[in-house]
């Protein structure tokens, strides 16, 4: 799943950087709070799910979105 983020990434807000799990989306992408309204509403609408927004304010690191989607069911970009 996280090859598949990575690519959700560089689609949709032009990161194309080396990313793992413990990338911090803040402090290594630059990813700021309007960029992150983005990021959560591409994933809404890529996945057919809703981000509430407690759940959004945990979102630190790549490894905190992919553990976001997978609680949400997601498995992989098919769903």
């Amino acid at each position: 799943m996280l090859e598949e983020f990575k690519q959700f990434l560089d689609e949709e807000l032009g990161i194309d950087e080396e990313i793992s799990l413990d990338t911090n989306l803040r402090d290594d992408l630059m990813i700021d709070s309007l960029a992150t309204t983005q990021l959560v509403l591409s994933l809404e609408e890529k996945y057919d799910i809703e981000i509430e927004q407690d759940e959004l304010v945990n979102l630190k690191t790549v490894k905190d979105c992919i553990d976001l989607l997978k609680k949400k069911g997601i498995k992989s970009a098919d769903k």
